[in-house]
């Protein structure tokens, strides 16, 4: 049985191999620089890892690489809002700030700087949403005593 016809018929194999990818580039994302990069960390040909990520998600492994290093650019504000770009370049499997700031000028339109601030004005808004949504709770059952 081929690598294709198990995609098709066995849809268990499917998503342990579709998490085995996303798993790999989460714990290697730092060494992962190319598609090709991601596909040798997993042992599989270029062409098995796109089709495969293709059923598995819908997308191509290069659309799930530019949203993986954006999350995890996201996590890192939110974890340390002080983290200069470099260090965050070298954690989303980025060469330096410069290709950082071309990553993100060119398939979100911001700048790191713009990020950092929009991440930590939305944390603060969450925070902020939690907090009056978990005080409304506590006055409702107050007045309902």
């Amino acid at each position: 049985m081929t690598q294709d016809s198990r995609l098709k018929s066995n849809p268990d194999h499917i998503n342990y191999a579709g998490m085995r990818c996303f798993m790999v580039l989460h714990a290697n994302l730092r060494n992962i620089q190319t598609v090709k990069h991601w596909a040798d960390h997993l042992g599989v040909t270029r062409s098995s890892l796109s089709r495969l990520l293709k059923v598995y998600a819908d997308q191509t492994p290069l659309e799930l690489m530019r949203r993986v290093r954006y999350n995890t650019l996201v996590e890192l504000i939110e974890n340390y809002p002080d983290i200069k770009s470099y260090a965050a370049a070298q954690e989303c499997g980025l060469m330096d700030e410069k290709s950082l700031y071309k990553f993100l000028k060119k398939y979100y339109g911001i700048s790191f700087t713009e990020l950092r601030h929009k991440t930590l004005l939305d944390l603060e808004v969450r925070k902020s949403f939690e907090v009056n949504a978990t005080n409304g709770i506590q006055s409702i059952h107050y007045r309902y005593r």
